[in-house]
């Protein structure tokens, strides 16, 4: 009961400091940002790529990879690259030490990075990008040496008035939990992997492509057809990869300008190489983008998922077998049936001098490689402020619950959260600092860590605004 209440009590207080933090911010921000919001959020708006055809508000189902905030701020396409010092607590390997203990690391060291990040708009459509690489040397644990590389990228292309055609790619290639998008805030479901939860420090690679066609019936009415393949493979034997794909069609109907509503079906197949276990999921449900006025909107979806898994389950053999088998417990395969919520909510700001976004999401998940088909619980809030002359603000606040629907484990749990900055030097050179903290436990704290990760350095990138990282 003790755990169950300090872990409560850090999740309100995660939320509480995320929703406080960004509330006194815009609170000091809106008397001076206020006309200068609705033109920026006005331009914005029209050349945005998450357009959902119909001229309202955004719809979740029509998410892009690059994430809502990159594409409202209209970022011109750039490149980075920098060289800073870094620390990492508790790097974990999947191994054990002669003492039957998970082994725990922390190392020192320098790493360069590098990277392109923005949307090109042309005549008939908008490309974004928005990708990342590094590579890290640590002085006292060259175990952990290597690169990462991290890449979304998402195509939009009118092929005629009425049709727009949509291209989404997510690849990634990296051996630590403090890497890719979503290591504190928001991690949006629709990832196929997510490192802000990974409990091992190994290789994983993954890869996903999605299409789209989007049909404008009328001015107010649009439909959407598409599907999604996507790969996960881990480097350690006993961490389960994953296959699968699916198919999603909705329906939306702009109801006022500030007012959309609509219905989405999504059917998802997975399963699991190497092991035993696959699922197939049919999820179905109404979704709402309501925009409160020309800096505010409020995006919602709430359905239903049902799920049909199979598993292996342990079972005790009966003893009159036993006495003949010599075997006391035995590996049957299992069928069920859930029901589980389908939620997705996100409340988003965008303005002149920053983006402000809290988030939530509760849908079925094929886990992080110990977890396996699971309930997936995240919450996160993310804020960026580059408001003051030369200098570049972010925080971010976020946390995750797996629930396993097939495996006898207790919950994975996660807090999660990191502060930054960069500062204009000279001739496009920034000063850059950045720290990260998570705490996760396994199984009700049977297994737990708390890592960190600080950095600083310089860093080069062409552009008038300062470096934003967030």
């Amino acid at each position: 009961m003790r755990t169950k209440l300090v872990w409560s009590v850090q999740r309100c207080l995660v939320v509480a400091v995320a929703l406080l933090g960004g509330a006194c911010v815009l609170y000091a921000q809106g008397a001076t940002d206020g006309a200068a919001d609705g033109a920026q959020a006005d331009g914005a708006d029209a050349g945005s790529s998450l357009s959902p055809g119909n001229g309202g508000p955004e719809a979740l189902s029509r998410d892009s990879v690059m994430g809502p905030m990159a594409s409202h701020k209209g970022l011109r396409i750039r490149p980075f690259a920098g060289v800073m010092g870094v620390y990492d607590s508790q790097l974990t390997d999947v191994t054990l030490t002669p003492n039957g203990k998970v082994p725990e690391v922390g190392a020192y060291g320098v790493e360069g990075e590098f990277g392109l990040m923005g949307y090109k708009a042309y005549r008939h459509g908008v490309v974004g990008i928005n990708y990342r690489g590094d590579y890290r040397d640590y002085v006292n644990g060259h175990f952990f040496n290597g690169m990462d590389h991290l890449l979304s990228a998402d195509v939009r292309h009118q092929i005629s008035k009425h049709i727009t055609l949509a291209v989404q790619e997510s690849f990634g290639s990296y051996a630590r939990a403090f890497s890719g998008p979503g290591v504190g805030g928001f991690v949006s479901p629709t990832l196929v992997n997510n490192p802000a939860t990974d409990i091992f420090d190994g290789r994983t690679t993954y890869t996903s492509t999605r299409g789209d066609v989007m049909v404008a019936l009328s001015p107010r009415l649009s439909v959407d057809f598409g599907g999604v393949g996507f790969v996960v493979r881990r480097k350690a034997p006993v961490l389960a990869g994953v296959n699968g794909y699916d198919a999603h069609a909705d329906t939306l109907y702009r109801v006022t300008r500030h007012a959309t509503l609509g219905g989405y079906y999504r059917f998802t197949h997975y399963d699991f190489p190497h092991a035993f276990g696959a699922a197939d999921i049919h999820s179905t449900g109404l979704e709402l983008g309501y925009r409160f006025n020309k800096v505010w909107e409020l995006s919602l979806m709430a359905g239903v998922s049902r799920l049909e898994a199979q598993s292996q389950t342990q079972v005790q053999i009966d003893p009159v077998i036993a006495a003949i088998t010599g075997q006391t417990q035995g590996v049957i395969a299992t069928h069920r049936v859930n029901f589980v919520p389908d939620l997705n909510a996100r409340l988003m700001r965008v303005f002149r001098t920053g983006s402000f976004q809290v988030s939530y999401s509760r849908t079925v998940n094929p886990g992080n490689g110990i977890y396996l088909t699971s309930q997936y619980e995240t919450s996160g809030a993310v804020y960026s402020y580059t408001g003051l002359h030369h200098w570049n603000f972010g925080f971010d606040a976020g946390y995750d619950r797996y629930s396993s629907l097939t495996q006898s484990i207790g919950p994975y749990r996660g807090l999660r959260g990191g502060f930054g900055f960069t500062r204009d030097l000279t001739h496009n050179f920034y000063l850059t600092f950045r720290g990260d903290y998570r705490r996760f436990d396994v199984n009700y704290a049977y297994f737990q860590r708390d890592q960190s990760r600080v950095s600083l350095g310089v860093n080069w990138s062409p552009g008038e605004t300062p470096l934003s990282l967030w």
